[in-house]
């Protein structure tokens, strides 16, 4: 867990323990047993158990076969901070960080895959004839996110 000793009657260690193991999953590790959890973050059996069943009803996490995963119910806190600042303020940075840019006829577009659910996108483009590229990365992102869902 967190090596900070928050004070204070406001923080919920609770909450971290939450967190940590929503953070503990990546595309090397997308299943984990509740015996690989506790021991990662360092908690308890029965502390790791009522954490990771909390983030189950919640539909954050789904287990099968005594492994947990994540559900795309996760994205949904990182779209909750998109959503709330102005589209300009944050356009620019996750471009410029998380764009798939696509080459066709020596022209290029910033692609992002954007909204609640995996398979909304949304398509930047700075193009005169724009059809036809749209039409063209549209089909690779869709080849690109079926992998997602």
């Amino acid at each position: 867990m967190s090596e900070r000793t928050p004070a204070g009657q406001e923080y919920i260690p609770s909450l971290e323990k939450g967190l940590a193991v929503i953070g503990l999953f990546s595309a090397e590790t997308s299943a984990l047993t509740l015996s690989q959890i506790a021991s990662k973050l360092k908690l308890t059996p029965g502390s790791a158990r009522r954490v990771l069943r909390t983030l189950e009803t919640l539909g954050y996490l789904t287990c099968a076969e005594n492994r947990f995963s994540l559900t795309t119910r996760v994205l949904q806190l990182g779209f909750a901070y998109l959503s709330s600042q102005p589209i300009a303020k944050v356009m620019q940075p996750v471009l410029m960080e998380m764009a798939i840019p696509l080459q066709i006829e020596n022209r290029t577009i910033a692609a992002l895959v954007t909204g609640s659910t995996v398979g909304q996108v949304t398509v930047a483009a700075l193009i005169e004839d724009c059809l036809p590229v749209l039409r063209e990365a549209a089909d690779r992102l869709a080849q690109l996110t079926a992998v997602l869902v």
